[in-house]
C-alpha cells in the first residue's frame, strides 16, 4: 500500500472511531459560556516525554492565566470528541497544540491531528506550542511537507512557536506568520527539590525510530560504563505502563521518574527528555545527539551554560567516559541553578494579547 492510500486508511479509521466512541464524549456543558483553552494532543500514551510536555504545557496555563478554565484533548480523542468541542466554542477560547517532535513525516498521525485541529478552528487564536519541525528530504517528505504548509497558511490566527534554531529557520522559510522562539515546554518546570543522596550512573538509550547511535554503539556504550563504573542502571523513558500515564496517574509517574534521577550522580541518555530531566533536577548528565539534532538544538539554545549538562554529539567514547569521570566530582552548589521562567515571556505575551 503506498503512502497516500495508508493517508486515506487512517482518516477512514479516525471517522469510524469518532462514531464508534461518539456515545462517550464528555458532557461539556459546564464549560459552554466560559473563557477557556484547548489543550490538543496531549501524551496520555506510554511516553515520559510527551507526558511531561502535557503536565508542563497544563501548568503552564494554570500559573499564567488562572481566570481561564483548561480542557485537556488527548490525541486519540482529537477526532471523536472535536463536535462538542466545537458546540461549546466561544469567541473568547483559545486553541493550544502541544509542544514536542512530530510536525514531521515520521510520526504521521500527530501531524494528520494537528491539521485536522488547524482547519477546525479558523476564528480563534490557534497557538502550536514549541515544536520542532523535521520533514524528510525525500518525495514523501516533501509532500507531506507542502500539506502542512498549506493547512497552517490558511488559517491566519495561528501562531507557531518553536524551541530550536535548525527548526526556526525551516518555519521560517514555509509560514506567513511571524515564528515564536521559546524552550522545551518541560522546561518551563523546576524539580530541584527534594535534595536527596546520590549515588551510581543510570543510562538512557532509546532503540526508536530517533536513535542517532547504531545498534552496536549503543551496546558498547552500556558495556564500557558496566566495566567502567559497575554501579550502573538502565532505563528508558519509554518504560511506562497504560496505567501509570493515564490523566489521574501523569503527575505521579513522572514525579516518581524525577525523583529517581535525583538520587543518581550522573546520567548517559540520547533522548531530549531525559537531557531536559536531568535540568530540571539539577542532575549531572552526558548527552548523544539524537537522529534530527533536535537534542543538540535544545542544548545549544537553552542548556549549554549549565556546567552539569555536557553534550558529546555523535559516538565518541573517550569523550563520554572523561565527562562522566568529571561530572562525578562536581560540586553542584557551584552550578547555576535551573530557571528558565523569563524566556517563556514571548508566549505568555502572545497569549495575553489574545485574552479579553
Amino acid at each position: 500500500m503506498n503512502r497516500k492510500l495508508k493517508e486515506v486508511e487512517y482518516q477512514i479509521k479516525s471517522e469510524i472511531m469518532a462514531e464508534f466512541f461518539a456515545e462517550k464524549v464528555p458532557d461539556f456543558d459546564k464549560y459552554a459560556g466560559v473563557k477557556k483553552f484547548y489543550v490538543f494532543l496531549c501524551g496520555y500514551y506510554q511516553n515520559l516525554g510527551d507526558m511531561a510536555l502535557t503536565y508542563a504545557h497544563e501548568k503552564f496555563l494554570r500559573d499564567n492565566f488562572p481566570d481561564y478554565e483548561v480542557i485537556m484533548v488527548a490525541g486519540y480523542k482529537t477526532y471523536p470528541w472535536m463536535k462538542e468541542l466545537q458546540r461549546i466554542l466561544t469567541k473568547d477560547d483559545i486553541i493550544t497544540i502541544l509542544g514536542g517532535g512530530n510536525m514531521d513525516d515520521l510520526y504521521v498521525s500527530l501531524e494528520n491531528a494537528r491539521r485536522f485541529v488547524i482547519r477546525k478552528f479558523p476564528n480563534n487564536p490557534v497557538v502550536s506550542f514549541p515544536q520542532t519541525m523535521g520533514f524528510t528530504d525525500t518525495a514523501y517528505g516533501r509532500m507531506r511537507k507542502k500539506k502542512t504548509i498549506k493547512t497552517y497558511n490558511k488559517n491566519k490566527n495561528l501562531k507557531i512557536f518553536t524551541r530550536e534554531p535548525k527548526s526556526l529557520a525551516m518555519m521560517k522559510e514555509s509560514f506567513n506568520s511571524e515564528i515564536g522562539f521559546v524552550p522545551d515546554m518541560v522546561l518551563y518546570l523546576n524539580k530541584t527539590e527534594p535534595k536527596q543522596e546520590r549515588d551510581g550512573v543510570l543510562c538512557v538509550l532509546r532503540s526508536d525510530r530517533e536513535m542517532h547511535l547504531s545498534d552496536a554503539e549503543s551496546e558498547n556504550i552500556k558495556s564500557i560504563l558496566r566495566e567502567r563504573y559497575g554501579n550502573v542502571e538502565f532505563t528508558d523513558t519509554v518504560n511506562v505502563t497504560e496505567d501509570e500515564c493515564k490523566p489521574e496517574n501523569l503527575k505521579d509517574t513522572l514525579e516518581r521518574f524525577w525523583a529517581m534521577l535525583r538520587t543518581k550522580k550522573v546520567v548517559v541518555t540520547d533522548r531530549l527528555h531525559c537531557m531536559i530531566f536531568c535540568a530540571i533536577t539539577k542532575t549531572p548528565c552526558v548527552v548523544f545527539d539524537n537522529s534530527n539534532n533536535k537534542t543538540s538544538g535544545v542544548f545549544n539554545s537553552w542548556l549549554k551554560d549549565y556546567g552539569y549538562i555536557r553534550m558529546c554529539g555523535s559516538f565518541d567514547c573517550d569523550k563520554m567516559l572523561k565527562n562522566v569521570d568529571e561530572l562525578l566530582e562536581i560540586n553542584l552548589d557551584e552550578c547555576r541553578d535551573h530557571d528558565l521562567s523569563n524566556e517563556f515571556a514571548p508566549l505568555i505575551n502572545h497569549i495575553k494579547s489574545k485574552t479579553k
